[in-house]
């Protein structure tokens, strides 16, 4: 018995609006990493320190799949499951030195 065949290509009626919609999702999504990317900043020089958040951060707005992830061949899906999970690095990221800084502080 042969596997079922799992066919990943984009084609037929509304195509074409799928892809229009992964790419306002993605490029949603690429605004909420930019607003994080200044709340990075802000709270880096809030708390007076840096970490290694910000290149991570500010390389993964660079290659962010809003503009290196093609959105046709799927119907943009891939485009809109990797623009939520370089989002969601982003919250972590935040998390990350937010807690750290509130750590040090209650250190001092």
């Amino acid at each position: 018995m042969k596997p079922p065949l799992l066919i990943l290509a984009c084609s037929g009626p509304g195509t074409h609006a799928a892809i229009v919609e992964a790419q306002w999702i993605s490029y949603l999504c690429a605004g909420v990493a930019g607003a994080f990317v200044v709340g990075l900043v802000v709270e880096a020089l809030r708390m007076r320190r840096t970490t290694l958040t910000m290149p991570i951060a500010l390389g993964l707005l660079a290659l962010h799949p809003a503009w290196t992830v093609g959105g046709g061949g799927d119907c943009g899906g891939l485009k809109i499951l990797t623009s939520y999970m370089v989002t969601e690095i982003f919250i972590l990221l935040m998390l990350y030195q937010h807690i750290g800084g509130c750590l040090e502080m209650r250190r001092k």
